[in-house]
């Protein structure tokens, strides 16, 4: 639970404290599993990374997302735990237990009105939400194109108005398969297509997430993939121009937007 090798000098400090209300920190899931790597949105800089450590030994994560109702960074393990990661050092915290039967690759976000979190299998479209106090949980649906055809590839989703309080919310994801952005209806399980994103994804080493800015009540979208950082729109589903991100591994497992 140590942070490694970075230190803010007094020019990075001041930038902090000059950024746009947009700005948002996003945590980064190193493909190891074991480690979290801290970038600011607005200049795609790298401001820390961190060692996952339980107190007694190095925890790797197969997942992770944030709870929107108690703004707490949960993951979830490769052998099933439910933890939540303390953003300041890296301390992981055993909640409880999936109580689902096989984890493959997912991707996670949480539900902001349900206060629920969802699962997403890359390779079979298989999902799954629980609760993560309990580690409850139920499968759903196999995803599926609204239009049909062949299975969806989903690297990531994210939830909009991510927020305490909030009274609806939309479920996005990124295709592999087709390279491009869908709305999901919710365990209905049919992706409707938003747009391409224009990022030649080839791999499910995505990170995905959705900020809210409780003032502006505006969404923002991230997307992480191979060292670049791009917003992407969520009306049309294009992505913009990437920024490298200095230090970031290029395998990457998840992204959340820290609150």
């Amino acid at each position: 639970m140590r942070r490694r090798g970075w230190v803010l000098s007094a020019a990075v400090l001041i930038g902090s404290a000059l950024q746009t209300a947009s700005a948002a920190t996003l945590a980064i899931l190193g493909a190891s599993g074991d480690e979290l790597f801290l970038v600011d949105s607005d200049s795609a800089k790298l401001i820390d990374t961190l060692d996952l450590d339980s107190g007694s030994g190095p925890v790797v994560l197969n997942t992770m997302a944030v709870l929107p109702s108690e703004g707490r960074l949960i993951g979830v393990t490769i052998d099933k735990a439910i933890v939540e990661i303390d953003r300041s050092n890296g301390f992981v915290r055993r909640i409880a237990t999936l109580g689902v039967v096989a984890l493959p690759p997912s991707s996670m976000a949480c539900d902001p009105v349900e206060k629920k979190c969802r699962l997403v299998s890359f390779f079979d479209g298989g999902q799954a939400t629980f609760s993560p106090s309990t580690g409850q949980a139920s499968v759903g649906k196999n995803l599926g194109y609204k239009k049909g055809g062949s299975q969806p590839k989903v690297a990531a989703i994210g939830y909009t108005n991510a927020t305490d309080g909030a009274k609806n919310t939309e479920l996005f994801d990124v295709d592999v398969a087709t390279k491009s952005l869908y709305v999901q209806n919710g365990d209905g399980a049919k992706l409707s297509k938003v747009g391409k994103l224009g990022v030649n994804l080839d791999s499910l080493r995505v990170g995905f997430a959705i900020s809210y800015n409780s003032k502006s009540k505006k969404n923002a979208a991230y997307l992480v993939f191979k060292k670049k950082l791009y917003a992407v729109d969520l009306k049309k589903g294009a992505a913009s121009k990437g920024k490298a991100v200095g230090g970031l591994p290029a395998e990457i497992k998840a992204m959340a937007v820290l609150p």
